[in-house]
């Protein structure tokens, strides 16, 4: 099986959608379009991201087969924040600590 049939399965599986014909016409567009994607193997990532939000899927479910809370438990989040926080300009890391510390004062109370 190649990527866009293992994308678009766990994708219809998500919709509870039978058919590709259910599919394009979820997604709006015609038969043609959907047979030469499938065809090139070109994944329609913008149209996924936006089914995802509207229907509260997992993006990287429907793209990698993973669930995100496996790869959000292998994050070191201080190592990962302190590398977003070195990156940042001046203007960024005052938001992140405004952001931060509401979120402390929030905790405390």
């Amino acid at each position: 099986m190649n990527y866009f049939d293992e994308v678009f399965n766990r994708l219809k599986e998500k919709l509870n959608i039978k058919t590709d014909k259910e599919m394009y016409e979820y997604m709006g567009i015609i038969q043609g379009t959907f047979t030469n994607w499938r065809r090139r193997e070109k994944i329609p990532y913008k149209e996924i991201n936006s089914i995802c939000i509207i229907e509260k899927l997992d993006l990287n479910y429907i793209l990698n087969g993973e669930k995100s809370e496996k790869l959000i438990k292998n994050i070191n989040f201080k190592e990962e924040n302190h590398k977003i926080i070195e990156e940042a300009d001046n203007k960024m890391n005052e938001i992140f600590y405004h952001i931060l510390n509401a979120e402390r004062l929030k905790i405390k109370e």
